[in-house]
């Protein structure tokens, strides 16, 4: 199995839906193929620090819908 090279560019993709942010990153292997990491967080301040927290109940729609915009992106990406 080939290993694959971290790519240290910032995001392809950035969204926010309601309290969730959407990041997708995109990867390429030493074979040269494409592969895109997806990060689906809630992030919230506490005082004057930045946290990334667990979902609510309240996300949870909000989570699905986030998961569709990140295939659809990608899709768009290929």
């Amino acid at each position: 199995m080939a290993s694959q090279k971290k790519n240290t560019k910032g995001p392809v993709y950035k969204a926010r839906l309601n309290r969730l942010q959407i990041s997708i990153f995109e990867d390429v292997s030493e074979d040269a193929k494409i592969r895109f990491s997806t990060y689906i967080q809630r992030q919230y301040k506490s005082g004057d620090v930045w946290k990334t927290g667990a979902f609510s109940e309240m996300d949870l729609d909000d989570l699905a819908k986030a998961r569709e915009m990140a295939v659809n992106q990608i899709k768009e990406l290929k």
